[in-house]
Parts: structure tokens; sequence; C-alpha cells
């Protein structure tokens, strides 16, 4: 019903559209882009970028901005300059999928477990997998960004052996909800080789690239800028050149190519070109095919659904290090577009992207829902993070830290949240449903499970391409709030005891001279061997944790031997967290040195019991990367 619902949606906005006549402007286009191209590099908010614009099979605009890389000073070469376009890539597995479903090889629907031989999906629901999940990010995996990539070319794995080594499992039944999965691209790229017998970059370059004559499309990087690939950077004050990675899992999108190629594939795809697929492919690439609510934009299949203020569109977007990708087809009007820009900072795809729809796509009517009044808004606030994480494993941590937002009720009838660089307000029009108060396509869409509020969906904004997100409600002590203001306490008390050993000395020194300075006030040997103990793996433990910081991003490449050799420590936490309630209770019991000593003692149990909590919660504990 789902489904039905959406496609009805859709097919009114395009109906809507047809119905009003309405042509974009192309003849003043190249002119405008050219404005804001010339603007944006002045403001050194972006390096250099290539766009096509095509409408009925025709080039309207196809032109080169800017620098390929800052440090040669070489200008881009719209024929000759590649750019990486990361999850663009995805729409070429998404096509690869669809062609061989066409030959019978390959079913959108059968379990996906049914196909594979050398390893197989775990967790819930692991058998009920199908391509139509993988398409549309509705899988329910688990997220994976350890390991991911690899620093040289020579060491990237084949896909089956990196699958069946760190494919992570599921976290939820499929089709539950929208978790956008690179390993899930990953696999249907898998299954793809499975079914045609040829490796996965092999087969596209024989059943794609070389179709559509795509001469440049490439899925390899420069290790070293030659000229022929743009140089990725990252936008602040300055442009600063960001390090680009061969991936392991390339049918996720690992695709480069110039803006000459990327005119052939959007005319191939407006044109719904035979060579490539079929028109009922054509419809399941360019159709929604899952949304969290009618009222959000959801995916297709390789694809996300677009609205340029209230125009219909579909497309795919790319974010890697260093690049900005995406393409926007308007069937309704034989109209494409493609933007890529050399940096990954997104302050200038967004204010261009912001700008091209104002100025060519104006706002098809759409009215303000009537507001409600609700009795409290406050189950609605608090702090979410997106669903897109590995609960099992680090990453949890460093997810919550990258993926999180606090959503405020500042009165009786909005809430608040910073949304693209900005405040924006959102009102209520049903009991769980908000929307923007200044774009009324823009909601808030809440969930309960259990009773109370616990996920939020929503679009989000990147360059000013709209994405599909699922966010969880987080509990008080999993918010980055608590990490950052209190976590960091319980560790830094139980390193205190680290003081003791120089009290002992001095004792140990006294009673050279006087044998009897403090008989009887010391702590039994084996209390203070194990409260060392314990106190020492925190130690270790908070400079693993300070390793990992220091790695940063490069943790994409793996874990380094001397943490996982510091890790390995982790094991004893609970077992000396006991050893030390019994010599505590020991201490207690044959009042064991002074009162105070013993005060300290309880103290620093509960801190150890809580900091020995904080890290099973966030998967310290053993060798979870």
């Amino acid at each position: 019903m789902k489904t039905y619902l959406i496609g009805i949606c859709g097919f009114f906005l395009v109906f809507q559209s047809f119905g009003q006549r309405f042509e974009p402007d192309t003849a003043s286009m190249p002119d405008f882009i050219d404005s804001l191209f010339e603007q944006g590099i002045a403001d050194r908010l972006v390096p250099g970028g290539i766009v096509g614009i095509i409408q009925g099979g025709k080039l309207v605009h196809g032109r080169a901005y800017g620098l390929a890389d800052i440090s040669t000073t070489k200008p881009v070469d719209f024929e000759n300059t590649r750019f990486q376009l990361g999850s663009v890539g995805k729409l070429l597995t998404t096509i690869a999928v669809l062609k061989e479903v066409e030959a019978k090889r390959l079913d959108l629907h059968r379990s996906v477990n049914d196909y594979l031989s050398e390893f197989q999906l775990t967790g819930p629901g692991n058998d009920n997998v199908t391509l139509h999940h993988l398409l549309t990010h509705t899988a329910g995996f688990n997220e994976r960004i350890i390991g991911y990539g690899t620093s040289s070319i020579e060491t990237i794995e084949p896909l089956t052996e990196h699958l069946k080594r760190r494919i992570p499992s599921l976290y939820t039944a499929p089709g539950s909800e929208i978790s956008y999965s690179n390993y899930g691209f990953g696999l249907a790229g898998h299954l793809v080789e499975l079914s045609s017998g040829q490796e996965f970059k092999h087969y596209i370059q024989k059943e794609v690239l070389d179709v559509l004559n795509l001469n440049s499309a490439t899925y390899e990087i420069a290790e070293s800028t030659d000229g022929s690939f743009a140089a990725g950077h990252q936008t602040g004050n300055i442009h600063k050149k960001v390090r680009s990675f061969p991936r392991h899992v390339v049918p996720a999108g690992s695709i480069s190519a110039t803006g000459k190629d990327l005119v052939k594939l959007v005319r191939s795809l407006l044109a719904e070109d035979e060579r490539l697929l079929n028109k009922e492919s054509y419809q399941l690439l360019k159709q929604e095919q899952f949304s969290a609510n009618p009222l959000l934009k959801g995916h297709g299949y390789g694809t996300e659904i677009q609205s340029f203020n209230g125009h219909f569109g579909v497309g795919k977007a790319g974010n890697i290090p260093g690049f900005l990708a995406y393409l926007v087809l308007f069937p309704q009007y034989d109209f494409g577009i493609f933007v890529a820009v050399n940096t990954e900072t997104d302050n200038f795809l967004e204010s261009f992207t912001k700008a091209f729809k104002d100025r060519f796509f104006p706002a098809l009517s759409k009215d303000f829902e009537p507001t409600i009044t609700l009795p409290d808004l406050s189950p609605f606030a608090g702090d979410f993070r997106a669903n897109r994480y590995n609960r099992n494993t680090i990453e949890d941590l460093f997810g919550l830290i990258l993926g999180s937002i606090t959503v405020y009720n500042d009165s009786d009838s909005l809430l608040r949240l910073f949304q693209n660089g900005r405040w924006q307000y959102y009102q209520p029009i049903d009991k769980f449903t908000f929307q923007n108060t200044t774009q009324p396509d823009l909601y808030l869409v809440y969930e309960e499970v259990n009773g109370s509020i616990q996920k939020l969906h929503r679009n989000i904004e990147v360059g000013g391409f709209r994405i599909p997100l699922t966010l969880e409600k987080v509990p008080w002590y999993r918010t980055v709030h608590f990490i950052n203001e209190y976590a960091a306490i319980f560790p830094l008390f139980n390193l205190s005891f680290l003081l003791f050993p120089f009290g002992w000395l001095v004792v140990w020194l006294v009673r050279r001279s006087k044998p009897q300075f403090m008989r009887g006030k010391l702590l039994n040997l084996s209390t203070r061997l194990t409260f060392l103990t314990f106190t020492l793996l925190t130690l270790i433990n908070a400079i693993m944790f300070i390793k990992l910081l220091r790695i940063g991003e490069d943790l994409i490449f793996g874990v380094p031997n001397q943490i996982l050799t510091l890790q390995l420590g982790s094991f004893l936490f609970p077992v000396i967290l006991l050893i030390m309630t019994y010599r505590l209770f020991k201490c207690w019991k044959a009042y064991e040195g002074t009162i105070g000593s013993r005060i300290y003692l309880s103290i620093y149990l509960f801190s150890a019991g809580v900091y020995v909590t904080i890290l099973h919660q966030w998967h310290f504990i053993g060798i979870n990367f």
C-alpha cells in the first residue's frame, strides 16, 4: 500500500507539471551558471568544477570552471579532466543489476542468501533481504567505515574476499526503514559478478561504458595527479588538497569521468537508450520505490527522488573526500543537469543549487498545511542520531559524534533545529508531523515505538541535493553532550590513583628512620596492587583512545596493529573490577587502612564501574573494529 500511495503522489506531481506546460528557460542558463561559478571561484568557495545541461537530447550548456589542482594551477578541461563522482557510480551498479534481471539471471524479490555460497547475511530477517532492499537502502545493514578503503591500488581486495571478511550484519528487518549502505551496493555488485560470471569492473566496462562510448570513465584512481584527474580539496579560508584513496567496495561508487562522458550518460538516461535497458527497467530506475512517508522524498532503484521547488526529479549524488557531484533528471521536461566540483565542502554547491532552482524552476503551488495545537512538544525534542552507524563496533561512538542533531521546543507551537547553516522552525500539522515554516515541502515525521517517540524521518540537503534520512532518539547517557561533559570524569578520577605510589614511597623512606610510621594504617598489598592494575589499564586505554583520535580519517584504512595490541588489555577490565569489589569488601570488613582511604576506594570502585559500563556500551571491551 505504501509503494502504491507513493506512486500516486509521484504521478500527480508529474501531471501537475505537464498541466502547466512549463519549460525550463534554457536560453539564459549558460550566462547565469557562468556568473555563479565565477563568483564562487572569486570568493574562494570552490577551486573548480564542471556543469552540463541537456534538453531534448541536445547539450544546452557544457563548460569547465576554475582549477583542477590548486598546486599546479592546471585549469579544468570539460572534455579531458576526470572528476571523482562518488556514489553517482551507484547508477551504473543499478543498471548492471537491472540488465541481469532482464536476462532473468537475477530476481529483484528473491532472497539474496539464495545466491550466496561463500558467505551469508546475518541478523534480523537475513533470509528476507532482496535486491529490491539493496537498491533502495532498506536492507537494514549496520554501517562499516573502518577498513572500507585502502592506501594504495595494489592492496585493493577482490570484492568477494572483502565482503566475505567485512560485510556488516543486519540491525533490523529488511524493508523497515532507509539506512544508506555502501556495503549493500557492494553486495549488489557481487551478485552481478555471480550471475554474469564476470568481474564487476569488467562487466561495467563491457555492458555500460563501451556501449555508451564513455571513453574517459574509469574505476581507477590516479595516486599522483597527472593532469587527467582533478585533485580533491577541502575549503575553509583556503583550499586544502585532500588525498584520494582506492576503495574495496567498487560497486558502491568509485567511478571518475569527464564532463564530455557525463553528457553522454545523462542523454542516454533521458532518452531511455535501449542499448542499456528496456522501458520497464527505466521506469524502475526513475520511480520512487520506497519512502518513510508520502510527504518525504525517498529512493528509487539506485536514485534519490528530488524536488526542485515542487518539480519532480530523480537523480543521484556523490560525496567523497575532496569531491561533490550530482546529476538530476526531469523526465517530464526531457531535461537533465549534472554538476561536479573538486571540493568536499558543500557551501558553494548548496548556494549554486538554490540559486539555480529559484531562477529556473519557479515554485509550484504548495500550500502550508493548517497547523494544530499539541498539548506538549517535549516528546518531539531531544537528541537524535542518524541510523547509519554500526551497533556492534567502536564506530558506534564515532557515528554518534558525526551524525547527531538536537531538536528544541522553544515554545508551545514550534520546534527548532540547526539545518544547512541556519536555524529552521517547524510547526505541527498532525500528531506526528511538523512542516517547515518557510519551506512548505520540508517536513519532520516522527514515529512512535512502544508508546514513545523514538524515530525521526526527514530529508536533508547536501550541496542542495535532497537525501532521505532516518534518525533515532538518543537517551541522555548516550548523547554527545554527556560524552563531552561527563564521560571523561570517571577515567580521570581513576588515574588519580597514580599519586598513591608516591605516597607509598614517602612512607617507605620515612620508615627507614621511623620503623613504626603508619603501621596498620596502610592498605593491604593485594588491595593496592589490584587497584593499581585497574589504573594502569585505564591509562593504556586512554593512550589507545588518543591514538585512535590522532589517526582520525585514516581509520578508513583499518586499525593499526599497535592499537589492536593495546586493546587486548581491555578484556581484563571486568575481571579486575570483580577483584576490586572483593578486595574493597575485605577492606571494610577488616578495617584495612584509614577511613579516608576506604572511602576513596569506594568512590574509586563506583567510578571504575561506571567507566567499564561506558566502555562496554561503546564496544571498547574486546576487539570490536
